[in-house]
Order: structure tokens, then C-alpha cells, then sequence
């Protein structure tokens, strides 16, 4: 019972969490690779202060699409997708 509760609670809470209920409840089909891409690339993006409404101007698409992307909420077609890793690329790299 205790150890039982023990897993449900570190479950509960944080990335873990959120990892099992977008793989349970998605209609996506997102691995979890993609899932920790996902991740990674959002912090970079937050990390160097790049605003969802600077990259909707970029990939020309409303702020809130971006922000569903990064929280595996829906897809983007893989031409956005590259537009947009390919910019938080170029910021990370010419803040170096």
C-alpha cells in the first residue's frame, strides 16, 4: 500500500506525470524521444528568452499553436518544425 502510494505520488507530480498522460490520453502518436525533444527545446527557448509571439512571427502562426506543440497538445508540419529548432539553434549558438 505504502510503496504503491509512493509511486502514484512521485507520478503525480512533474515531468513524469505529464510524460504518462500524453501517452495515455494523446490522439498524437508521439514517442517518448520526441516527447524529451519537445522538452529540451522549449527550455532553450525559455532559457534564452525567445517569446512564443517572436516564433509565431517566424513559422507565421498563432502563439498559442507553438505553445501546444511544446506540450504535446498537437502536431506541426515538419517544415515549421525545423523553421523553429533551426532559430533557437541560431540564438543559443551566437549567444556562445
Amino acid at each position: 500500500m505504502v510503496r504503491s502510494f509512493l509511486c502514484l505520488f512521485i507520478l503525480e507530480r512533474g515531468f513524469f506525470h505529464r510524460i504518462l498522460s500524453s501517452l495515455r490520453y494523446s490522439n498524437l502518436e508521439v514517442g517518448l524521444e520526441e516527447m524529451l525533444d519537445r522538452d529540451e527545446f522549449r527550455l532553450l527557448r525559455i532559457k534564452k528568452r525567445i517569446r512564443l509571439k517572436e516564433l509565431a512571427a517566424l513559422l507565421n502562426c498563432h502563439k498559442s499553436h507553438i505553445s501546444n506543440y511544446e506540450n504535446n497538445r498537437n502536431g506541426m508540419s515538419e517544415e515549421k518544425v525545423s523553421m523553429y529548432r533551426s532559430y533557437i539553434n541560431e540564438k543559443v549558438c551566437a549567444a556562445k
